[in-house]
């Protein structure tokens, strides 16, 4: 058995109306006097494959993106990504609290309750400590 392979596609979409390509064949020429069962088993081969191509086509179609589609949808992406990272900009240059907001009694609220927890270093202003400290000698 002698198989060929060609180096043609198997099938092109002007071949649909002339019947199967030379390849379908291996090479041989269906000749007017072959038998109308060879004849008609090439044929339904050719029916079968044709059927097969038109509905990998189409499916390949279908699943393939529309470039203009996916442009739009990347451009549409950037834009809103830019958006947001303009307010995340704007937010960071806000200030996060007020300059003094450690000193204020709903900070202190614990401290001004217990005037122990109060005293202990670092608490107290530096120059204060440093006072208290030469009042004491």
């Amino acid at each position: 058995m002698v198989v060929s392979f060609c180096s043609e596609p198997l099938m092109r979409s002007h071949d649909l109306t002339h019947g199967p390509p030379d390849n379908m064949t291996h090479g041989r020429q269906l000749l007017p006097w072959a038998s109308d069962s060879r004849r008609r088993r090439v044929e339904n081969r050719w029916a079968k494959m044709a059927f097969i191509m038109e509905f990998a086509e189409n499916w390949i179609r279908r699943s393939m993106e529309d470039p203009e589609e996916r442009d739009e949808k990347f451009r549409k992406h950037v834009q809103s990504t830019k958006a947001k990272c303009d307010t995340l900009k704007q937010q960071w240059a806000q200030p996060i609290k007020q300059y003094g907001s450690w000193n204020s009694d709903k900070n202190n609220h614990k401290f001004l309750m217990d005037l122990r927890l109060g005293r202990v270093p670092g608490r107290t202003d530096p120059v204060e400590e440093s006072a208290q400290s030469q009042s004491r000698l």
